[in-house]
């Protein structure tokens, strides 16, 4: 099947997913927290995505990207992935062309397993009807949902359980 990732510059991905309900949709997280442990430069650095699609076991080429951020489009162009959707959030759609993004959506909705695979099949002058797609990679915030309550929720969690903790050990 295809495998999918999540590549997020978030420190609160874990948190997230789980709000959301979404971590058994993922395969391969790739998160602030890990590539701050890991060693691995952030976006627009094309070894960010690289590394998520090695942990995916993808091949970059065969491998779509979806990104609401130009430094995230960037990373994908740049580690020179077979396809990178943009998603516009805030009326950026020229940018996010500008920056490389093949196409750019309003809205996640509009996407679809087959689309995508004719869309990369087309670019890389294979047959539309092969399964040419081995992997998607989605940027979290912004694009697998609209995370500002999530975030807004996992945030309250730390910083309640901060309070709490100092108030116990401080009276």
């Amino acid at each position: 099947g295809i495998k999918v990732g999540v590549g997020t510059s978030s420190t609160n991905a874990v948190t997230v997913l789980t709000k959301l309900n979404a971590q058994s949709a993922v395969d391969v997280l790739l998160d602030a927290n890990i590539a701050n442990r890991d060693n691995i430069p952030g976006k627009p650095n094309p070894e960010f995505y690289l590394e998520a699609a090695r942990r995916l076991g993808v091949e970059p080429g065969k491998t779509v990207v979806v990104e609401d951020a130009v430094s995230g489009v960037e990373s994908a162009v740049n580690g020179k992935f077979g396809l990178i959707i943009g998603l516009a959030r805030e009326n950026d759609t020229e940018a996010l062309q500008n920056a490389g993004a093949e196409f750019v959506l309003n809205d996640i909705g509009d996407l679809t397993v087959h689309k995508i695979n004719v869309r990369l099949a087309e670019k890389l002058g294979e047959d539309i009807g092969q399964k040419v797609l081995q992997g998607v990679i989605f940027d979290m915030d912004g694009v697998i949902s609209n995370t500002t309550p999530a975030h807004f929720q996992a945030w309250k969690e730390t910083f309640d359980g901060f309070l709490q903790g100092r108030t116990q050990s401080t009276g």
